[in-house]
C-alpha cells in the first residue's frame, strides 16, 4: 500500500485497526456496552448491519467484541427488540419496533 491510500488498505485493517473509539450502548436505562469501552467503529457498524438483516429475516441475532468475550444478543419480542449480554443476562426490551 502506498501511504496515503485508503483503497490499499486490507478490510481486516479496517475493521480492527482504525477508528478505535469509546462507544456507550444503553437499552431501557441499562448500559449494554460501557462507555469505557474501547471498539473499532467498522467493526461494530458491520456487526449491527448484520444483526439487522438477521432480525429482518425473523431470525435471532448476536455480535460481540474481538477485545472481550462478551456477547450481545437480539431477539424480536413482540414488536420490540429484546436485548440481552452474556455479561448481563436479563432481557432488555429496547422500545425499538422491529420491521
Amino acid at each position: 500500500m502506498k501511504h496515503g491510500d485508503p483503497a490499499g488498505l486490507a478490510e481486516i485493517d479496517l475493521r480492527y485497526k482504525y477508528f478505535g473509539l469509546n462507544v456507550e450502548m444503553v437499552v431501557g436505562g441499562v448500559e449494554v456496552i460501557s462507555k469505557r469501552r474501547f471498539v473499532t467503529l467498522v467493526d461494530l457498524a458491520l456487526s449491527l448491519s448484520q444483526a439487522e438483516r438477521c432480525i429482518s429475516s425473523g431470525g435471532d441475532a448476536t455480535f460481540g467484541f474481538t477485545e472481550s468475550e462478551e456477547v450481545i444478543h437480539l431477539r424480536c419480542d413482540g414488536e420490540l427488540i429484546a436485548v440481552t449480554s452474556s455479561k448481563r443476562p436479563c432481557g432488555l426490551p429496547s422500545g425499538v419496533e422491529s420491521s
